[in-house]
């Protein structure tokens, strides 16, 4: 005898329902996507600092805003990525650079203590 119709149904549900748990499991099995973060001032001071905290976590993509004349490419950490912007021009690449950011830290300034460090 074939079986009812509910029966059918109740099992095309089941099977859908395992489908998407399974895909489900899959997915929380891929690496944790790395979460966008611009800094501004990030040849700086403070800058570099959290650049290097933030990379060191291993869990950061880590975007460096600088204006060119402040640039300073000895001071961007293995695995930064550095854009020379000025950001009271709208045109400039800084609009780019924060496209997909999850988070972005302005401390572009000039600062009188360039050198304190991260707890003064």
């Amino acid at each position: 005898m074939p079986p009812s119709k509910s029966v059918v149904l109740g099992a095309a549900a089941f099977t859908a329902s395992a489908a998407l748990a399974l895909a489900f499991l899959w997915k929380s099995q891929e690496a944790p996507r790395k979460r966008k973060v611009v800094i501004s001032g990030g040849c700086g001071n403070l800058g570099t600092k959290l650049a290097i905290a933030l990379l060191a976590a291993g869990e950061y993509e880590v975007v460096l805003l600088e204006h060119p004349e402040f640039a300073n490419a000895g001071r961007v950490p293995k695995g930064a990525q550095l854009v020379l912007a000025d950001l009271a021009k709208l045109e400039a690449p800084w609009n780019e650079a924060l496209r997909g950011a999850d988070a972005a830290v302005h401390f572009s300034a000039v600062n009188p203590y360039p050198n304190a460090t991260w707890a003064e």
